[in-house]
């Protein structure tokens, strides 16, 4: 135990940035700048900073660099960073709290003090269930396989998948209305879906919510017009409707702030669309859904993935399926079995902690379905890589 009173390793501290795991929106350095976290970097195994290729704002400058972690900033002089040049590239030093009053500042090797952010306060939950959170974030079988065998592992990650696109059309489903026509059914059925998948990872119920709000405004606005009175209505506190957003332990990508704007925006495009162009395949309307959106409220290239592969491509099915349209629903579904990318590094990095390669043929959104409808409900007797262990 350090003299700080933190009971525990470093390497809960590194989890706990890694995972955003504290309130990331009023966040400040020891002297008071503003700090926001555009990208906490990549974990380093080796010698180094904890953490390499993170971005961050300070005030306003965007830093580009590397992040260290401490318990406490006298442990920077007692590991020599002061006397290694990679220390350099350091644009933040994050630690769980000052400890003594008496130790050293920390200085980079070229004789400048990074600035310090101080964790301690911004965390919103205890110690003890950060640490139980952080030892169940790893698959359950690490560590107690004797072999891991990739071939399996690959032949189980294109299972999930195909059964990933099982479990998005029910998904859909249960949000279809049948009270309404088919055109608006199924219109309402897909823009429902892409909310709730905005609302990753803490307020998907909420972009539900929203979508009723957004439901009442007139579509006669250009999407300029529209979008700033669909805000307006997603953060009123006053309304009988009003929305319980949730912000604390999220990337700033994903903050309700940016997520409200980017969901009115595809509202806006999609039922400004004339329905026939969800009947075409060459091209699709996803294209055209996201030529519509200007740049400014446009998700970024992963969510946007996550977005036409996960609720684009089943909903189109969908629609070829009710519609009785084979050319459709086999488009749709090809296009789910060729999918790739777009893959979170929450949730890739079990999979690669425990020793599997995540190569081109498994980042698909099967994994994101292996991963919290396989590994972490304890489903081990329906895995490929289980059975090959047990009876290789």
């Amino acid at each position: 135990m350090s003299n700080s009173g933190y009971p525990y390793q470093e390497t809960l501290l590194q989890w706990i940035w890694q995972e955003l795991e504290f309130d990331t929106t009023s966040l400040q350095t020891t002297d008071g700048q503003p700090v926001e976290i555009i990208d906490p970097g990549n974990i380093n195994n080796g010698a180094g900073p904890d953490f390499t290729g993170a971005s961050v704002r300070i005030g306003p400058l965007k830093l580009f660099g590397d992040v260290e972690i401490h318990i406490h900033p006298g442990h920077w002089a007692q590991h020599n960073h002061q006397d290694s040049a990679r220390f350099n590239r350091v644009v933040l030093h994050v630690v769980y709290d000052l400890g003594s009053p008496n130790a050293p500042s920390a200085r980079r090797p070229d004789g400048t003090i990074p600035p310090l952010l101080l964790l301690k306060p911004y965390l919103q939950k205890s110690l003890s269930h950060l640490l139980e959170r952080k030892q169940q974030s790893g698959l359950p079988c690490a560590g107690h396989l004797q072999f891991l065998n990739q071939a399996a592992f690959e032949a189980q990650i294109e299972k999930a998948h195909r059964h990933y696109f099982e479990y998005k059309t029910d998904f859909l489903l249960s949000r279809y209305d049948s009270t309404l026509p088919l055109t608006k059914a199924w219109l309402k059925m897909f823009t429902l879906g892409l909310f709730h998948t905005l609302g990753i990872p803490r307020n998907r119920n909420q972009m539900e919510q929203f979508f009723k709000s957004v439901s009442g405004l007139a579509m006669s606005q250009s999407i300029d017009e529209f979008i700033p009175q669909a805000t307006s209505a997603a953060f009123d506190s006053n309304s009988d409707n009003s929305i319980s957003w949730i912000n604390s332990g999220m990337r700033p990508a994903s903050l309700p702030s940016q997520r409200v704007t980017q969901a009115a925006a595809f509202y806006h495009s999609i039922y400004s669309l004339p329905f026939k162009t969800f009947l075409s395949t060459e091209p699709d309307a996803w294209p055209q859904i996201l030529a519509q959106i200007p740049a400014n409220y446009k998700p970024g290239g992963q969510i946007r993935s996550i977005l036409e592969h996960t609720i684009f491509f089943p909903a189109i099915y969908l629609l070829g399926d009710f519609l009785h349209a084979r050319k459709l629903k086999n488009h749709a579904y090809q296009c789910w079995l060729n999918a790739s990318g777009g893959i979170p590094g929450e949730v890739s990095r079990p999979f690669q902690t425990s020793g599997f390669s995540i190569n081109d043929n498994i980042r698909i959104p099967g994994l994101a379905h292996q991963l919290k409808r396989y590994c972490r409900p304890l489903n081990c007797h329906r895995c490929e890589v289980f059975k090959k262990a047990i009876n290789p």
